[in-house]
């Protein structure tokens, strides 16, 4: 059985190792995991590994634009760990790029956290989490602003011809 919690810890140090070289795009990626055991490899989600690196490649701009605008005043993304920034990057990139699979924003949250505090530590938990839940915050945001925006305007009620005659004799 596919492990989707080591997946991501692959795929997040698939994203620590490419934040300076571009990723390859073709999913030779995997070539990359040679600290990750022969067992666990066998473990891995290969298609959830290939679909958030390149989603993550895809929109790498993007995924740092959004953590940046949901930074701390008086913070940047230069402030910030080269873990935290993986981490980050690997969780906003599931949050608004992968929302149509089976990960609620709520579990990408979540084991962003489980990966600060395996990789980061205790300190970096609660900005992560934070930077994480206004991102989260700000989704709902748009999606409530695009139903109202989908919303049908309600319809003129059609008058029948008798009401439309009884107003006439008025």
């Amino acid at each position: 059985m596919k492990n989707r919690r080591l997946s991501r810890e692959a795929a997040m140090e698939i994203i620590f190792s490419g934040q300076e070289n571009e990723l390859n795009e073709q999913g030779d990626f995997l070539e990359d995991l040679s600290s990750m055991k022969e067992t666990d490899r066998k473990l891995l989600d290969d298609k959830y590994i290939a679909k958030v690196i390149c989603e993550y490649t895809a929109h790498k701009e993007e995924t740092e634009k959004s953590i940046s605008e949901n930074l701390k005043k008086g913070w940047n993304m230069d402030r910030i760990s080269r873990t935290d920034k993986s981490i980050l990057a690997l969780a906003v990139t599931e949050m608004l790029y992968l929302g149509d699979s089976d990960i609620p924003p709520a579990v990408s949250i979540n084991e962003a956290i489980e990966l600060t505090r395996k990789f980061s530590g205790e300190e970096s938990v609660k900005f992560v989490n934070s930077v994480l839940d206004k991102i989260k915050k700000n989704m709902a945001e748009k999606e409530t602003d695009t139903d109202i925006d989908n919303e049908k305007t309600p319809k003129e009620e059609v008058l029948s011809d008798a009401d439309e005659n009884q107003l006439s004799a008025e």
